[in-house]
């Protein structure tokens, strides 16, 4: 999604053939370069200089479009060239908003929001972020519309650019010099910004591969060995990334519509991390077979069915039927787990010892023949390969404090382990009423109400003296909209 961004932005800011594809590759080398050297801190520290900047464009343009093109009230409803805006949802739109809502709590689990998780100095600028970045849709969201709405009447009739933002802002930039300056900075801030995120999402594929799987399967691996491998992981992710959105031929919209349905199908490996008890907590394996199976039927329902329009598709979300899908497959392989080899759950209150100078030796446990796992290592569910044994220092004070210490003591990282982390936070997840009232509040923001209201007709009768809603001639209302 990122290539695709930054090819649309950067070629119609040049005024470039929309399919050159040298911008793009030169652009997302300096970015490999920058990931390189730079690392996640100075994502961050470029992406706040980004977003003030932004937002100042952001509070300047309505006023531009609203002196130069006259706003919302100077659009006139018979020659609008998109009468439907004027409509209410249809029962379809209606449905699709309404899933859309639940869709977007998975925006948590988008890799690059997290990675900048651990660039954050402390708690207090971790809350200040998450203030930020909930009260910050309130602004852009209504820029968003107005730029949208107005950009219809803007560009005019048959439009449609691979980037509507830019296009919307190169027309706006031949009014005057305000106008213009504005949008250089504009396009010049969301230029960047679509870089930075790019490059965090190249740190967080790195950063995955190289700490969650190579190191685990290479235990004596250095750290010099473990940066090397992370900028060649980098390298193959950009050289993948490079490739599909070049060949891709759809745009960013078509793009955007399974990035959410494909993160929703993290959200339950999250939420029996959190919010799991003794009983009813999951075994890892099972947790990633849901989300294997959830994220291929996201992309077989996706590709093979939504997005061919021609077969007028129902209203189904592939992030909602892989969600449910993935719950299945996690509640049956739980079961035959169970079935098959009883409960390994240990007493997640124990503590034991690690001994630092064996900490990476292996030992075989009494009830197994072949599975080992770290020495010391407590874990909740014991019984897993020497590669599945995940480093759990990382979430022991003493750990990182106390490393000359001859031992020192851990206990496992359980739901319950992270509730002592949470300590003195209210949870609002945990709350019945608050997951009612978010159930209720989305449903009540969607705009349930009679479909495609005021009905559009064409404008002259046929030859039997009837009006057509199905017509593709010029179209007006039956009445006048309400504005």
């Amino acid at each position: 999604a990122q290539v695709i961004s930054i090819q649309s932005t950067f070629n119609s800011i040049f005024d470039l053939d929309p399919n050159s594809a040298a911008p793009v590759i030169v652009i997302m080398s300096l970015i490999l370069s920058f990931e390189w050297m730079g690392g996640l801190r100075s994502v961050a520290l470029t992406d706040t200089i980004q977003a003030l900047v932004m937002i100042a464009c952001f509070l300047m343009i309505p006023s531009i479009i609203k002196r130069h093109y006259g706003g919302w009230s100077g659009l006139d409803v018979e020659t609008y060239p998109r009468p439907d805006f004027y409509q209410s949802f249809s029962k379809q739109q209606q449905w699709t908003f309404w899933q859309n809502s639940f869709i977007n709590f998975s925006f948590f689990t988008l890799p690059h929001l997290l990675q900048r998780n651990y660039a954050a100095r402390d708690l207090g600028s971790l809350k200040g972020a998450y203030i930020a970045l909930a009260v910050g849709p309130w602004f852009t969201s209504f820029v968003g519309i107005f730029m949208g709405t107005m950009g219809v009447q803007i560009l005019g009739a048959g439009a449609s650019p691979a980037n509507p933002f830019s296009a919307i802002l190169d027309e706006v930039m031949k009014k005057d010099g305000f106008a213009y300056g504005v949008g250089v900075i504009c396009l010049t801030a969301s230029m960047a910004a679509i870089m930075s995120t790019a490059d965090s999402l190249i740190i967080a594929i790195s950063q995955l591969i190289t700490m969650e799987f190579l190191k685990p399967c290479m235990p004596d691996v250095t750290p010099g060995q473990l940066t090397k491998y992370a900028k060649v992981t980098s390298l193959v992710a950009v050289v993948i990334s490079v490739c599909i959105g070049l060949f891709w031929n759809e745009g960013i919209l078509d793009l955007g519509k399974i990035q959410f349905p494909l993160s929703t199908q993290a959200v339950p490996a999250f939420m029996f991390g959190l919010y799991g008890t003794t009983k009813h907590d999951i075994h890892p394996w099972s947790a990633v077979a849901g989300a294997m199976v959830g994220t291929l039927h996201v992309l077989v329902f996706y590709f093979s069915y939504l997005r061919i329009g021609e077969k007028n598709p129902k209203p189904v979300n592939a992030g909602i039927s892989g969600l449910l899908i993935n719950l299945f497959v996690i509640i049956v392989s739980e079961a035959i787990r169970r079935f098959l080899y009883g409960s390994d759950y240990n007493d997640e209150d124990k503590i034991v010892m690690i001994d630092h100078n064996s900490f990476r030796s292996n030992i075989t446990l009494a009830n197994e023949k072949t599975t080992t796992r770290k020495k010391g290592v407590y874990l909740l569910f014991p019984k897993r390969p020497l590669w599945d044994v995940p480093d759990l220092t990382r979430f022991c004070p003493d750990c990182r404090n106390n490393t000359n210490s001859a031992s020192i003591t851990i206990s496992a990282l359980s739901p319950k382990r992270v509730w002592f982390m949470m300590e003195g936070v209210e949870e609002l997840l945990t709350n019945p009423y608050w997951v009612c009232f978010f159930v209720l509040a989305v449903t009540y923001a969607t705009p349930l109400m009679p479909a495609e209201q005021p009905p559009l007709v064409v404008q002259e009768p046929d030859d039997n003296n009837v009006f057509s809603t199905t017509s593709t001639a010029a179209q007006t209302f039956v009445y006048p909209p309400v504005v």
